[in-house]
C-alpha cells in the first residue's frame, strides 16, 4: 500500500502507525486492526522523496513511543467504557424471510416502505454442486439452500444477533452466519458465527438463539480501499434444508450504526 492510502487508512480506523524495520534503503511500518496487520514501505532515498520527507518529518519522530491512555477519537481515557465512535446510536434491525419462497423479505420502516438492505438466494444440488434455482418452480421441488444476504448502506459494529421462528420443526433445519462477505478474489467470508450450524429444531417457537457481546470492529460500506458495496459489512445466513421446505425466520441484528 502507497503511503497515501497507508496514513489515510490509519486516520479513518483511528490506529497508531507503528515502525516495524528500518534499513539503509527502506522503512516497513504498519498498522493493527484487530488480528489484521496492514503494512506499507517507504523507501529511502537521497535526496529525500516526498513520502520519506512526511513521514520522518510528522511521524518518525515520535513513532513507537509510550502508547496514549486516551482515545483518539474522544481524548477520553481508554478503559472508559466507549463501544462506538462518536455520534452513533444503538439499533435493533430485523428482517424476516422464508426458505425456498421467493419475495418472502419483511424489512421496512414505520412508514411501511421497504429498506431494501436484504436479498434471497435459492440453491439446488446437480452432480454434486450447489447452483442456483432457475425460478419459483424450481425452488419449490429443488431448493436444499436459502441464503438471506444482509448489506445495508451504513458504517455499524456488531453488538448481538439472533435468529427466532414461529413454529416449531419436526426436521433438521441448520442455520449459519458470515460475515464480512467479500468476494472470492479478495478471501470470501472472514468469519463465521456459530460454525457447525444451528439446528432449529432444538429451538421452541417463538423462542431465539444467537449471541450478545460487543464488537469492536467497525463494518465499513464504503471501505477505505475497494470503494462501496465490496462486501465488507455484507453478512450472509445460510439455511440448509430438505427440498422445497418452507419455513419463516427472523434474523434480528443489535448494532451500533452512524
Amino acid at each position: 500500500m502507497v503511503w497515501s492510502e497507508f496514513k489515510a487508512l490509519a486516520e479513518k480506523l483511528k490506529l497508531y502507525i507503528q515502525l516495524e524495520k528500518s534499513y539503509d534503503h527502506k522503512y516497513i511500518i504498519a498498522i493493527y486492526n484487530g488480528p489484521r496487520v496492514i503494512q506499507c514501505v517507504i523507501n529511502k532515498t537521497e535526496p529525500r522523496n516526498e513520502e520519506q520527507i512526511d513521514f520522518e518529518n510528522n511521524y518518525l519522530p515520535s513513532i513507537n513511543g509510550p502508547i496514549s491512555n486516551k482515545d483518539l477519537e474522544t481524548g477520553g481515557l481508554q478503559y472508559t467504557p466507549k463501544y462506538a465512535p462518536t455520534g452513533w446510536k444503538q439499533q435493533r434491525f430485523e428482517t424476516e424471510f422464508q426458505t425456498s419462497q421467493q419475495n418472502s423479505i419483511h424489512e421496512k420502516n414505520w412508514l411501511n416502505e421497504d429498506i431494501g438492505w436484504s436479498s434471497l438466494k435459492f440453491y439446488k444440488l446437480v452432480e454434486g454442486q450447489e447452483i442456483e434455482c432457475e425460478d419459483q418452480a424450481d425452488i419449490d421441488i429443488n431448493c436444499i439452500r436459502t441464503d438471506l444476504e444482509w448489506m445495508p448502506d451504513i458504517d455499524y459494529m456488531v453488538k448481538g444477533g439472533w435468529v427466532a421462528q414461529f413454529e416449531t420443526l419436526d426436521e433438521n433445519l441448520y442455520v449459519w452466519t458470515q460475515g464480512v462477505v467479500l468476494p472470492d478474489i479478495y478471501g470470501g467470508p472472514q468469519f463465521t458465527f456459530a460454525e457447525g450450524g444451528m439446528n432449529m429444531r432444538y429451538i421452541g417457537a417463538r423462542d431465539k438463539t444467537g449471541l450478545d457481546g460487543v464488537a469492536g470492529t467497525i463494518l465499513y460500506y464504503e471501505h477505505p480501499l475497494l470503494g462501496p458495496g465490496a462486501g465488507t459489512n455484507k453478512i450472509r445466513f445460510i439455511v440448509r434444508h430438505t427440498a422445497g421446505k418452507k419455513h419463516r425466520l427472523q434474523a434480528l441484528l443489535d448494532i451500533f450504526r452512524a
